[in-house]
């Protein structure tokens, strides 16, 4: 599906404790609103982080990551320089912090490094999987000498977000629910203050009415996963096949659900 314009989506969210047998033993709990805007573009481009110098070797400006035509990239600004030095590489590393030298199953080659300053562009493969990663080196390989490094912007999209409201305060759930896109992939996330009532087997769902009945249809609703915990931060992956504009009867309001049984 193509999109011109922006379209708005709603999307709610419910919490269930029932039995075997799907009988509802406490009231549910839902959540505010979520709201989703969808936009066709060809290039998207996340903030930018500065690099910082490693040993005596000088190194400054800042990098951002450019998604264009489904292409991702890792640019250096104008302002970006480092010293010169023999085969110098552009390198992704696993920690946020990169030290003197590196380790080779901590880091990735991207790249020769092109140019000791300036405007400069990086091909991605789209076979790299930057959640592994954590930040951009400039390394020489020569002598395994790191000259400087930057911390790689969160290339994650907010699709949706909605806080967590409780029905019944016998059963208080509370915190804050995304949907977030990130290389590709959906993902529902619970924040550090996600928090609710404990119950047996519980389960993610994801349902088409934002108005979730008391006993629900399977031809309604999917199941994420079962919930990983009653508290704290916690993440989902949806499934690679699912449309959330089309499958879930857009543009009206579709929901996520916790149940048990």
């Amino acid at each position: 599906m193509k999109f011109t314009h922006l379209q708005t989506l709603g999307l709610t969210s419910a919490l269930f404790l029932t039995t075997i047998g799907g009988v509802v033993i406490t009231p549910q709990v839902k959540a505010s609103s979520f709201r989703e805007s969808t936009q066709l573009v060809a290039a998207k481009t996340t903030s930018a982080n500065s690099f910082v110098s490693v040993g005596g070797h000088k190194t400054t400006g800042g990098v951002k990551i450019v998604t264009e035509n489904g292409q991702r990239y890792l640019e250096f600004d104008r302002s970006f320089a480092t010293d010169n030095g023999p085969a110098l590489k552009v390198v992704l590393h696993r920690n946020s912090s990169v030290g003197a030298s590196l380790r080779a199953r901590d880091y990735v080659t991207l790249a020769p490094l092109s140019s000791f300053n300036g405007t400069q562009r990086y091909l991605i493969p789209n076979s790299l999987d930057l959640s592994e990663y954590a930040s951009v080196a400039i390394w020489c390989q020569q002598f395994n000498v790191t000259f400087g490094y930057a911390e790689l912007p969160d290339t994650a999209n907010v699709v949706a977000s909605g806080n967590f409201v409780t029905v019944e305060q016998d059963h208080p759930t509370k915190g804050k629910a995304t949907i977030i896109e990130e290389n590709g992939r959906k993902y529902l996330e619970f924040d550090s203050n996600f928090t609710t009532a404990r119950g047996p087997a519980v389960k993610v769902l994801l349902h088409r009415n934002s108005s979730v009945p008391v006993n629900l249809r399977k031809q309604d609703y999917i199941t994420i996963s079962s919930l990983q915990s009653f508290d704290g931060k916690q993440r989902y992956a949806l499934p690679t096949g699912i449309n959330l504009a089309c499958d879930w009867e857009a543009p009206r309001l579709y929901s996520f659900a916790v149940s048990v049984g």
